[in-house]
């Protein structure tokens, strides 16, 4: 059953392991969007276990309502969830209601959706995201590309630090995040609150990796594991990480510790691969697959309300990018 939940009263014990990841980063997630949308968060809940959840950004103008949905259900998706998720959705809203859902779980393929969730033709938006499935040691090296294991070699020559950190300086990770974010000219919002909440309440199930030059840091990657899956959180570099291919050799070895934990599925999480084709580059080379993500819906009991939505998120598009 789908209902509102409070997300500081969510016991993280009570969470599927499907959904563990996205639940996680609810916190920078919300950062994105201005104060002035409300924020919600729906829980689908099967003997006191939150098998997915779905993040709702609401805002009302000119009379209309709009419910935003941008990671649609985040972790289990059946036949019967999604059913469920049409009717409480369709519970919230009126006739000057409109819910526009974007689906980033490649699994809502495998389920039939409501002939109520009425497609958005996009022609420039596709979201993707990268996994990688983890065998066993002998046959890691032979998993990535030409060039993804040269540059590893030659981070086993250059001269930088390279160690597991049970309890990092958050104060260091934020300068880093800041030298990234100056050097590659985007906004970062992962916050020291953030932060400490990771690796205070989730330190058991956390892989935190640290590169060093002269006891400086230039590089960490942190990856979270629950039974046989991981996921990609948190990573930056600077220049000098670049400079000596710190990224590969930590990689490297946080797959060599996945695979000793019986770890089977990676998860790289999103890629850009029209403003980022760098990372696309790292994560593809590493031996992940790509998948598509399946888009973008609206939903609303006015038909009218609906079409003219879509058209307007269709003309938007193409005239401003």
């Amino acid at each position: 059953m789908w209902k509102i939940e409070n997300i500081n009263q969510v016991n993280l014990d009570k969470l599927n392991s499907s959904v563990y990841l996205s639940f996680l980063n609810l916190n920078p997630y919300w950062k994105v969007y201005p104060i002035h949308w409300e924020h919600k968060i729906a829980t689908y809940k099967t003997n006191d276990i939150i098998y997915c959840f779905t993040n709702i950004f609401i805002i009302k103008k000119y009379g209309i309502k709009l419910f935003y949905v941008p990671g649609g259900i985040e972790g289990k998706i059946t036949n019967n969830i999604i059913n469920d998720f049409n009717l409480f959705i369709h519970s919230l809203s009126n006739y000057k209601s409109i819910f526009f859902i974007n689906f980033h779980n490649e699994n809502i393929s495998k389920v039939i959706i409501p002939k109520s969730f009425s497609k958005v033709i996009s022609p420039f938006e596709t979201r993707f995201i990268m996994k990688k499935y983890l065998t066993n040691i002998n046959d890691l090296r032979s998993s990535y590309s030409k060039n993804w294991r040269h540059n590893l070699t030659r981070s086993y020559k250059r001269e930088f630090e390279l160690n597991i950190v049970e309890k990092p300086n958050i104060y260091e990770l934020i300068e880093l995040y800041n030298q990234m974010s100056s050097i590659k000219n985007f906004k970062v919002f992962i916050t020291s609150k953030y932060l400490q909440f990771i690796f205070n309440e989730l330190k058991n199930q956390i892989i935190h990796f640290e590169a060093r030059i002269n006891n400086k840091l230039i590089a960490f990657r942190t990856v979270i594991f629950n039974d046989s899956n991981a996921w990609d959180l948190l990573a930056c570099s600077n220049a000098y990480s670049k400079n000596n291919y710190c990224t590969y050799r930590i990689m490297h070895e946080i797959f060599l510790l996945l695979i000793n934990k019986n770890v089977k599925n990676f998860d790289f999480s999103g890629v850009d691969l029209k403003n980022n084709i760098g990372v696309y580059n790292f994560k593809k080379g590493a031996g992940s697959s790509l998948y598509r993500k399946i888009g973008e819906y609206v939903h609303s009991k006015n038909f009218i309300l609906k079409l003219l939505f879509k058209i307007f998120i269709f003309l938007k598009r193409i005239f401003i990018k």
